[in-house]
């Protein structure tokens, strides 16, 4: 769970104890609250395709290792097409050298 929300009067008693400690703790919470809406997103996804498969006439059983195995070769394919950018960008950037 992401830390609570700050009233004003925390903000200036963090900001006078130990300046710039507010900010943090605020950057912290936004990426808390995004991790938790992430988490959010991936469990609506995973339900989704579960039923998806129970109702295209799999088994429950098997419906989340079909899920973790089309994540990871979602990531794999993924994977390679960065390793393939990474790769054009390095060439074109050593022709631009030559």
């Amino acid at each position: 769970m992401a830390r609570p929300d700050l009233t004003n009067e925390e903000i200036e008693q963090m900001g006078q104890e130990n300046p710039g400690s507010a900010a943090e703790y605020l950057r912290l919470r936004r990426s808390e609250l995004e991790d938790e809406k992430q988490e959010a997103r991936e469990k609506e996804d995973e339900e989704r395709f579960i039923e998806q498969f129970l109702a295209a006439g799999g088994e429950r059983s098997a419906a989340k290792a079909a899920y973790r195995n089309n994540r990871n070769e979602n990531a794999l394919i993924a994977a390679v097409f960065a390793e393939d950018a990474s790769r054009e960008m390095v060439r074109s950037h050593n022709v631009r050298s030559l």
